[in-house]
C-alpha cells in the first residue's frame, strides 16, 4: 500500500479534535465525531468495569495512534474512580505535546503517559496492556499487518482490543488521507489472521 502523510494537524491545528467535541464552540463542534467517540468510550467502560471484577491490579489502557488525546480524555471522565493507567502513542510530536498540555490543563486525575512513537514498533514491554484501543488509525497505515502484530505483542493473553475504522463504500477511499478503507468482511478477515486464537466480535 502507498504511504500517505497525515496532514490534518498541520492544516486544522494540533487540537482540532478537542474543538470538535466542545459544545461551547458551535462553529467547530462535530456531533457525528463526538458520537463516534462516545460509542467507543461506552464500549471500553463496559469492558473495564467487568475487568475490574477479575483483578485487583491497575488496568493499563493503551491508545495506539492517540493523536491529541481526546479519546483517552473522554474515557478518563467515565472512569473517575477506576484504578487505571492511560497510555497513548502517536507519530506526531505536536499531537502528543497537545495531549499532555490538555490533560494537565483539564486536571485529569488518572495516571497518564504520552509518548511520540511509531505504532509499528513501540518501546513497551511484551503483554503490558489489559486493553488496547485504536480509533480511526488503521485506515491511515500502509502496513496494517505490522501494526496488528505489535498490538498482539503488547496485549495480555486475556486482554481486549477495540478498533474503530470507517466502513468502505467505494474502491477509492472517500478521505484522501486514508491509505486503505476496508469492507466489513475484509476487516474481519484481517483481524482473524492477525489475532490467531482470539475471538473477533464485529
Amino acid at each position: 500500500m502507498k504511504k500517505i502523510e497525515f496532514q490534518k494537524y498541520k492544516t486544522r491545528g494540533a487540537d482540532y479534535h478537542w474543538r470538535q467535541i466542545s459544545k461551547r464552540n458551535i462553529l467547530k463542534y462535530n456531533a457525528f465525531i463526538h458520537a463516534r467517540y462516545t460509542i467507543i468510550v461506552n464500549h471500553l467502560k463496559k469492558i473495564i468495569d467487568n475487568y475490574h471484577k477479575s483483578t485487583e491490579e491497575n488496568i493499563r489502557i493503551l491508545d495506539m495512534g492517540c493523536g491529541d488525546g481526546v479519546l483517552l480524555y473522554l474515557l478518563s471522565k467515565k472512569l473517575k474512580n477506576a484504578e487505571v493507567e492511560l497510555y497513548g502513542v502517536d507519530l506526531s510530536d505536536v499531537a502528543i505535546k497537545t495531549a499532555i498540555n490538555k490533560f494537565n490543563k483539564e486536571g485529569v486525575g488518572n495516571k497518564f503517559f504520552f509518548k511520540t512513537e511509531n505504532v509499528y514498533k513501540t518501546s513497551f514491554k511484551d503483554e503490558m496492556f489489559d486493553v488496547i484501543v485504536s480509533s480511526d488509525v488503521i485506515e491511515h497505515l500502509s502496513e496494517p499487518e505490522t501494526f496488528l502484530k505489535e498490538v498482539k505483542r503488547l496485549l495480555k493473553p486475556k486482554g481486549f482490543l477495540v478498533i474503530g475504522t470507517p466502513i468502505k463504500y467505494t474502491e477509492k477511499p472517500l478521505d484522501s488521507m486514508h491509505t486503505y478503507e476496508f469492507f466489513p468482511h475484509e476487516f474481519v478477515d484481517l483481524l482473524n489472521t492477525a489475532c490467531q486464537n482470539k475471538r473477533v466480535i464485529k
